[in-house]
């Protein structure tokens, strides 16, 4: 797997901006390739389990499906792993057809690493209700971010012919008409379930990787997600801090202000942030098989 350095300065004239990446050799990934082999065997085998469960055996996922809100925390978990395995898929095949670029693995780190969380997040309680409270939390944030989305919509109205003013009206009720029967129902379970009204509109992600049993399996493991977390978050939003603590610097020319240098990625520093990544991972998936599934 190829890698390739990319021009990065504190000034950039347009020839630096434009300069074609150069290769800077193989990247050495260690024992990720292994451990990647391990999750999609992990995935297939907890496919086969899942597909074979024996459905006269009491377990967790039996039990809480049978209550209030008890389907949205396997939907919300099933639909996060699959999305942590998607970006995963997408960076093993970045590494192999593209190369090692400074800025993308990171980028397909961070989905991956979210979404795991929330996969583990939703089913980490051994408590059913708190399982299902934290199912409905989950689909309540996803209700926001749609009125959002219609929301920040209603500023295009002014744009609209008038002969579509009538049909752009009617599609504003029936939103209307669905946002109010969600409410309903969001309100009706959060009710039952003992909660607050309304419920909160955020997951504190960094306090909460903190308080996962994942976190207490061995010291440190808190902290080493938190770091990994706020790594991941910089890279994501080209904070140049974090993108010097990943890269090896080479062919540096002092410029004012700074210099111009050619950035390519640090192995090692990638390598220990992926394995971090696939361990949560991994987490995610054996404690959705492990509720999902009858012990045996």
């Amino acid at each position: 797997m190829g890698k390739t350095s990319s021009v990065v300065g504190a000034l950039c004239d347009d020839a630096a901006v434009l300069t074609d990446q150069v290769p800077l050799g193989e990247m050495n990934l260690g024992e990720l390739p292994r451990r990647w082999q391990m999750l999609e065997t992990l995935y297939r085998i907890v496919r086969d389990q899942l597909a074979g469960r024996d459905p006269e055996i009491l377990h967790d996922r039996m039990i809480d499906e049978q209550q209030t809100a008890g389907r949205r925390a396997y939907m919300g978990a099933q639909r996060c792993l699959s999305t942590a395995w998607d970006n995963h898929a997408a960076l093993v095949a970045l590494l192999q057809h593209h190369g090692a670029t400074q800025f993308a693995p990171w980028n397909l780190l961070r989905p991956t690493f979210e979404a795991s969380f929330y996969a583990l997040w939703l089913l980490d309680p051994d408590n059913s209700l708190e399982r299902r409270q934290r199912g409905l939390r989950f689909e309540w944030l996803d209700e926001l971010e749609h009125r959002t989305y219609y929301s920040d919509l209603a500023g295009i109205e002014r744009f609209v012919e008038p002969q579509d003013s009538e049909a752009l009206s009617a599609d504003r009720r029936r939103q209307q008409e669905i946002r109010e029967d969600h409410e309903r129902t969001y309100r009706r379970e959060a009710d039952e379930l003992g909660l607050a009204w309304p419920l909160p509109k955020s997951i504190n992600v960094f306090d909460e990787l903190g308080k996962l049993k994942h976190s207490h399996l061995i010291e440190g493991t808190d902290l080493i997600l938190r770091s990994t977390w706020r790594t991941l978050s910089g890279m994501q939003h080209g904070r140049g801090s974090t993108l010097l603590r990943g890269a090896d610097r080479a062919h540096e020319v002092p410029i004012e202000g700074g210099v111009h240098a050619l950035l390519s990625i640090n192995d090692d520093a990638f390598v220990g942030t992926a394995t971090v990544v696939n361990g949560l991972h991994q987490q995610a998936i054996l404690l959705f098989r492990d509720r999902s599934v009858p012990p045996k």
